[in-house]
């Protein structure tokens, strides 16, 4: 494992959802199109480097941002390619934990249903989404594991609406040099 470990945890988110995007497109994925649009999306979440700092909610600038890139790609081969790449983001953000959603299946029905998108081929779409989905929660817990440990845990207090106080408790000897 690297020492990075944001690094590693969003080259693993990177992987995911380029397989995503493979279940999702089928025969017609292109990852030339795909890749930009997930560095976007991780250098936004991940490392908080954005052209819209004064917009505080994550979605809207995340989508703005979103465009942007459409606008810099577009070509009149893949427009409709890109948008459709663009709207699975709104999923792409629940995926990822930005949402909570305490019934997951039922986004996969959403994103099956959704007519907004236009995929050529949904037959056993749901099947595939589903058999991805749980082998993406597995294996962000599995990650998660790895990194916990007895040494040191964090605390959370809330105080207020999405403001919480945290507190790092560690189980070390530390020197009294220190």
């Amino acid at each position: 494992m690297n020492y990075n470990i944001i690094l590693e945890y969003t080259n693993f988110l990177k992987k995911s959802f380029l397989n995503f995007f493979k279940i999702i497109f089928k025969d017609d994925y292109k990852k030339n199109l795909c890749t930009p649009f997930l560095d976007k999306y991780v250098e936004i979440r991940y490392y908080d480097e954005t052209n819209y700092p004064k917009e505080q909610d994550f979605v809207k600038r995340l989508n703005r941002e979103l465009i942007d890139l459409y606008e810099d790609l577009m070509s009149e081969d893949n427009m409709e390619y890109l948008k459709n790449v663009v709207a699975l983001f709104a999923y792409i953000v629940c995926f990822d934990d930005v949402y909570v959603i305490e019934k997951d299946l039922e986004l996969i029905n959403s994103l099956v249903n959704d007519t907004s998108l236009k995929i050529n081929n949904r037959d056993n779409l749901k099947k595939e989404l589903k058999e991805w989905y749980i082998s993406f929660k597995k294996s962000k817990e599995k990650f998660n594991e790895t990194i916990e440990t007895k040494y040191f845990n964090v605390i959370e207090e809330k105080l207020g609406r999405n403001l919480y106080y945290l507190v790092l408790e560690h189980n070390v000897k530390i020197s009294n040099l220190y």
